[in-house]
């Protein structure tokens, strides 16, 4: 192998990664959006006496720290920057 079929299939998991991150904080906001309209909805008809309060989650917060370090290395892989060219 050489070093640029290795540098592509390196490229090639890390954006395969940042396309399953993507789909999973998509389907991770939606549902908390979903808690949040119905906790909202038993708010307002009565059966809980406080609005629901949601705070940002780990999952959330780790995945998109993920998210950004896989972009920065795809870019510095297919760009030839960093430290180690």
């Amino acid at each position: 192998m050489t070093a640029d079929s290795e540098r592509n299939f390196g490229a090639t998991l890390i954006i395969s990664g940042i396309i399953l991150l993507i789909a999973g904080l998509y389907s991770h906001f939606r549902h908390l959006l979903a808690l949040r309209a119905r906790g909202g909805r038993l708010h307002s008809e009565g059966p809980l006496r406080t609005p629901p309060c949601y705070q940002p989650t780990a999952t959330g917060v780790v995945c998109g720290v993920l998210l950004v370090l896989g972009i920065v290395a795809v870019a510095d892989m297919l760009l030839r920057t960093g430290p180690l060219q």
